[in-house]
């Protein structure tokens, strides 16, 4: 059976084809007893899976029964009848006992003195209480509502098709909402700062966009695009802003904007004056270097331009180099100083894609991809083991590649790994 989210409740029910169950005589009746030709109707309602359900055999002309005969009901066989705590009928003084046979076919008579539903007794209805059904599949079959005299031979039964079947029942999908938390409104922030944009999206609405305005929401423009968590550090520009603003647009899978939602108040930038400090303090780790703190595994590339780019996974990372043995362990403190910038990418030459696409693309010496078009341009491009070369990246990394022109046998494409500028 295929798994079932856990947002949808499984349920079964025992319908009926016909309205009611025509029960007709099917044998001499014996000396002194008396049945009419009587219709009758099972009503199972709707039963939930493993939870206790009441179903009621319902006669539309009410039945004399036999002396120490039976009423028995049969449902398919596939129902699975698992627990029943009692039978019951308002037509009927004293108790009645039951027996459940092979899951699915039950036996009434009346408790006592072993005589069963003893002559002139006339019922209605009768109430199977409790009733437990295992998990099943769906199945189709009859069902019968019979009647016996003390010899077990049937003298009345009506018999219709009925079918146990599953339904899957999920709930109304949660509305689609987009909220803004951070920054809000009256916030004081500083130029080249960090601070966290942050916001809450319902309704499985998979990616977002963040921009940023100056003038109190006259114009935007964009900070960052396909956004798939519901933060975002965001590096304060140096101008001296009044009335700044943040505008979160949710996108869905196809491009197209969802939900928006806007900062409610204005917040403020200050402008700080860059300060030169020249001392003899040596920089604690050189430039186009290795680096990771002592307590994260994360690596990342110290540049030229002070910023650290870290390596989002072990595999990019070996697209680059063999091993780790220019990695250079640095305090916590130090690596927190240094400036965050953007996320490495694999390196040229590299064959990419995503789990849910079959489509391989390669990666050009800018970071473009490229779509490989066949097999036969992978290995006239990349050798006959370019399959063994493909990478699975995280689909939240596949945005940090732009898209080029699609590659043919023909295409001129380098698929040499550049040598990474790092010092030794």
């Amino acid at each position: 059976m295929e798994n079932i989210s856990k947002l949808q409740k499984r349920v079964i029910s025992l319908a009926t084809i016909v309205s009611v169950i025509a029960l007709s005589l099917v044998a001499s009746v014996p000396a002194g007893a008396y049945v009419g030709i009587v219709d009758a109707t099972v009503v199972p309602g709707t039963i939930d899976i493993s939870t206790p359900t009441d179903i009621v055999v319902s006669f539309t002309t009410p039945v004399e029964i036999p002396a120490s005969g039976e009423v028995v009901v049969i449902f398919p066989s596939t129902f699975g009848l698992q627990q029943i705590t009692d039978v019951t009928s308002t037509d009927i003084n004293g108790g009645l006992t039951f027996e459940l046979l092979l899951f699915s076919e039950l036996h009434i008579s009346r408790s006592g003195d072993g005589d069963a539903i003893a002559t002139g007794s006339v019922i209605d209805d009768l109430t199977i209480l409790n009733v437990t059904t295992p998990p099943i599949e769906d199945y189709v079959g009859d069902y019968t509502v019979s009647i016996q005299d003390s010899s077990a031979t049937t003298v009345a039964s009506g018999k219709a098709q009925g079918q146990v079947f599953e339904d899957l029942v999920t709930p109304p999908a949660a509305p689609l909402s987009l909220t803004l938390t951070s920054p809000n409104g009256g916030e004081v922030f500083t130029g080249d700062d960090e601070t966290v944009i942050s916001w809450v999206s319902n309704g499985g609405i998979p990616f977002a966009k963040l921009y940023f305005s100056s003038n109190a929401g006259s114009t935007y423009s964009l900070i960052a695009e396909n956004l798939s968590g519901s933060t975002y550090n965001w590096s304060v520009p140096n101008i001296d802003v009044s009335q700044g603003k943040i505008k979160v647009v949710s996108v869905d899978e196809y491009g197209a904007n969802v939900k928006t939602d806007i900062s409610d108040g204005n917040f403020e930038i200050l402008h700080t004056e860059e300060v030169i400090v020249i001392d003899d303090v040596e920089m604690p780790v050189a430039h186009n270097s290795l680096i990771k703190g002592t307590s994260l595994s994360a690596v990342y590339f110290f540049s030229s331009d002070a910023k650290r780019y870290v390596f989002p996974s072990e595999q990019i990372f070996y697209s680059w180099f063999n091993n780790f043995d220019d990695v250079i362990t640095v305090d916590d403190s130090v690596l927190a100083s240094f400036k965050i910038g953007s996320r490495i990418t694999m390196a040229p030459g590299s064959l990419i894609k995503i789990t849910s696409d079959p489509k391989v693309y390669a990666i050009d010496s800018d970071g473009t991809k490229h779509h490989v078009k066949d097999e036969v341009t992978a290995s006239a491009l990349f050798g006959s083991n370019w399959a063994s070369q493909v990478v699975d990246i995280d689909i939240t990394q596949w945005f940090d590649y732009p898209t080029g022109d699609q590659l043919t046998t023909s295409s001129e494409f380098t698929s040499t790994v550049p040598s990474f500028p790092i010092s030794n």
